[in-house]
């Protein structure tokens, strides 16, 4: 299980004094996104300039460096650097984050051992993250401990229940980290055998208007209740797994709601 950050007082000050402005790469202010498609070119670039960098979610990237080149977080580098030193604790960082928070915490890891940082002190607990980058990206940071937590049937992970499905597959970005998954939510099974009722009933009734827009009306009201549990998921039931690493690893004092 990966370690939590243990660091100086002074780091420890500066890292929670540190606060990106919101991104522009994904931005819920509605329910559900809109999808400019097809898409106004790549949206990709390498995370470095380094030769055989992986290709990374540009978004995401701008996102996770605002901390990085900040000013006042360069003592916090200096000390991450340091060698392993017998006599004092080992330093290592723990980043974790949902949403657009897991994603931005998974490209910050990679810039940090970039960076000069071990990537043996580097661990990343991902909550719900969207896919970020090519499939290289895993294999050039083998030290680094990844871990994702995603809830099967959300909106917005890579999964075959996501409409966004086709769009990370056309431009390659997939997920990073060992994964934790769990079921579909009840209510997303029950919506999705309702919708492949109506589903059968329709290429039958091609001939019977009536029944046929009947029929259109329930696959279609279906379809988008389907959409709303995905992102309830996405939104609401990672809770769970926040509060067992809450408990297990002490990040934060009290509950969360």
């Amino acid at each position: 299980m990966p370690s939590s950050c243990a660091a100086s007082p002074e780091t420890s000050k500066i890292l929670k004094s540190l606060t990106p402005s919101p991104s522009k790469a994904y931005s819920p202010t509605s329910r559900i996104p809109t999808i400019s498609w097809p898409p106004s070119g790549l949206p990709q670039s390498p995370l470095t300039s380094q030769p055989n960098s992986p290709l990374v979610h540009n978004g995401f990237k701008s996102y996770a460096k605002q901390i990085l080149t900040d000013p006042s977080y360069q003592p916090v580098l200096t000390e991450l650097r340091q060698p392993l030193n017998p006599d004092t604790p080992p330093i290592s960082v723990l980043l974790t984050g949902h949403s657009l928070g897991g994603s931005a915490a998974i490209i910050h890891a990679a810039l940090l051992a970039e960076a000069g940082v071990p990537q043996e002190r580097i661990s990343v607990i991902s909550f719900g993250a969207p896919p970020v980058a090519q499939l290289t990206f895993e294999s050039r940071y083998p030290a680094i401990t990844f871990t994702r937590v995603d809830n099967a049937a959300d909106f917005f992970t890579r999964n075959d229940t996501s409409p966004l499905l086709p769009a990370y597959s056309l431009l390659d970005l997939h997920p990073v980290g060992t994964p934790l998954e769990s079921d579909p939510s009840p209510r997303f099974l029950q919506l999705q055998q309702e919708r492949q009722t109506f589903e059968t009933r329709i290429p039958q009734q091609l001939d019977q208007q009536d029944s046929l827009q009947d029929s259109l009306a329930g696959y279609t009201y279906l379809s988008g209740q389907i959409i709303d549990e995905q992102v309830k998921i996405h939104v609401q039931d990672y809770a769970y797994y926040f509060q067992h690493y809450n408990t297990t690893l002490g990040w934060l004092e009290g509950n969360i709601e």
